[in-house]
């Protein structure tokens, strides 16, 4: 009897397919991570808050551009006791749009994205200019509480921040940090203002 040494006869392995317990309990807890994160955002009280944040965001940049447009201020009073805005055009410095030949181009109550939607800091510790001081107390920090744009698109006035919040404490601030009348939008996250 001859026997080959080099002949090879393949066995076929068996193989488990599928995934571990400790695999399968891993992706949970990833995928249970990722959706507690993910919650607090998508609540819709907070969809509500950064919606109103996003439109006044484009309110303001919509007085610049008739500002520019029309060759008059426009400004942006804010009606902090009504809880609500007013985009009026030829704008003078008063805080109210009554005046001969001032316009009300728009006026938005926050009410329409909810109750919980209102002027305020809610869980921000301080303001949101670099000297980082206290949040004020009306949620405007423009004195008068109106911003002013002129025919160039700057500032006519001081600059400022107005200050959103809904009832989980969550913060919008939107503002013109200098004369130039650029606007910024930031959220209140984790202690500062991104």
């Amino acid at each position: 009897m001859t026997v080959n040494l080099f002949s090879h006869r393949s066995v076929p392995i068996a193989r488990n397919s599928g995934f571990s317990l400790v695999e399968l309990v891993i992706v949970m807890v990833i995928i249970a991570v990722l959706g507690a994160v993910a919650m607090p955002n998508l609540s819709p009280a907070n969809a509500r808050l950064k919606q109103a944040a996003r439109e006044l965001y484009g309110n303001l940049q919509r007085a610049r551009m008739e500002a520019i447009k029309t060759n008059q201020d426009v400004g942006v009073i804010f009606d902090t006791a009504n809880n609500q805005y007013l985009l009026c055009q030829n704008a003078n410095s008063d805080n109210d749009c009554s005046d001969a030949g001032e316009t009300i181009l728009s006026t938005t109550s926050l009410t329409t994205y909810g109750s919980s939607v209102q002027y305020g800091c809610g869980a921000a510790t301080r303001d949101a200019t670099t000297s980082g001081g206290a949040c004020p107390a009306s949620g405007v920090s423009y004195s008068p509480t109106n911003v002013r744009f002129t025919p160039r698109g700057t500032l006519s006035g001081t600059s400022g921040y107005v200050y959103l919040q809904n009832d989980k404490q969550t913060s919008y601030v939107l503002g013109t940090p200098t004369s130039a009348g650029v606007i910024v939008m930031k959220k209140w996250v984790n202690g500062s203002w991104q």
